[in-house]
């Protein structure tokens, strides 16, 4: 290769790499957030609730193409699916039927 095919090849393809670079810091930032409201809807359902409305805001909101938004909601929930489906069973027992509820409509009804 010469120096100008690989300068064209990273001009044409370079907004790859840094959107790459983008997604996967978006990605451990939602992360961080989901592991926060997981852990707070230990203590207050309707906080860690609300604040998995707001991590699928951001996404939402994120500017990213729909199929990426996809996969992370889905690698979100499938990395807590134990912690989640615990909480889920909690709630019922309790008889929290409303946050058992929510809880299942945020995650897509998987639960």
């Amino acid at each position: 290769f010469s120096p100008l095919e690989v300068a064209e090849f990273y001009s044409r393809n370079g907004g790859k790499y840094v959107a790459g670079k983008k997604y996967r810091k978006f990605a451990r930032e939602m992360d961080k957030d989901m592991a926060t409201a997981i852990s707070i809807l230990e203590t207050d359902a309707d906080r860690g609730l609300q604040m998995i409305k707001e991590i699928d805001t951001k996404i939402a909101l994120s500017g990213f193409a729909p199929p990426l938004q996809m996969r992370l909601r889905q690698n979100l929930i499938q990395t807590r699916q134990d912690d989640i489906y615990k909480m889920y069973k909690d709630y019922t027992q309790r008889d929290m039927q409303l946050s058992a509820r929510m809880l299942e409509e945020l995650l897509g009804g998987e639960n």
